[in-house]
């Protein structure tokens, strides 16, 4: 579909809707009411950030140095914890298997 001497799309015919009519409709709203016009009902809005975009928060060196000491330490005493679960899951593991090896005594 053509009009006033312009050509819509290139690929296989229909490609675009019935005729092109779609994107006619488009750039005539967009000719009339800018980026408003092709915003239709139910499509959100674009949000604006209430603050600064995250690249230009400033962090100093020392909150960076102690951020990484803090993580080191969590880092620590999560492995301590993992090792505590081990040894405690394997004494379990032998206090059970003894019980169950147990001579049944007659008294």
């Amino acid at each position: 579909m053509e009009r006033r001497g312009e050509r819509v799309g290139h690929g296989r015919p229909g490609s675009w809707g019935s005729g092109g009519r779609c994107l006619y409709e488009w750039k005539d709203r967009y000719r009339k009411l800018g980026e408003a016009g092709l915003r239709l009902v139910g499509r959100p809005k674009k949000v604006v950030a209430l603050g600064p975009p995250a690249a230009e928060v400033a962090v100093s060196r020392d909150e960076l140095q102690t951020a990484r000491e803090r993580i080191g330490e969590l880092e620590r005493k999560v492995g301590q914890q993992e090792l505590e679960l081990d040894f405690f899951a394997a004494a379990l593991r032998r206090i059970r298997a003894a019980k169950h090896a147990e001579p049944v005594s007659a008294s």
